[in-house]
């Protein structure tokens, strides 16, 4: 196995890790968020799950005040760009994988 090869294994790995990080922010972000608007409001529920990865409807309503009014609004764009780092990973990890030449 040459250096280059670990290189690739390595930034793959540092990239689906990168992706796996940025999927839990989201998710915190995303709780966090829709948690204090439905308490602003009274509710006692748990965050809309759909606003976890839709920016549209009462979501994008809901963000696009928020935005207005100065706050940092929940974007899903973080949760798509963290998930295609990890399948981007993944599939260098995979393709690496077949690279490597089978010792017995």
């Amino acid at each position: 196995m040459g250096v280059a090869s670990m290189n690739t294994i390595s930034f793959a790995t540092k990239l689906a890790g990168i992706g796996v990080l940025g999927v839990i922010a989201s998710v915190i972000w995303w709780y966090v968020f829709f948690s204090k608007i439905d308490q602003g409001f009274g509710g006692k529920g748990s965050p809309p799950f759909e606003c976890l990865y839709s920016s549209g409807g009462p979501c994008g309503f809901v963000t696009g005040i928020a935005n207005a009014a100065g706050a940092f609004a929940y974007n899903p764009m973080l949760l798509y760009i963290s998930g295609a780092l990890i399948v981007l990973g993944i599939i260098l990890d995979k393709s690496n994988s077949a690279k490597k030449p089978e010792t017995d």
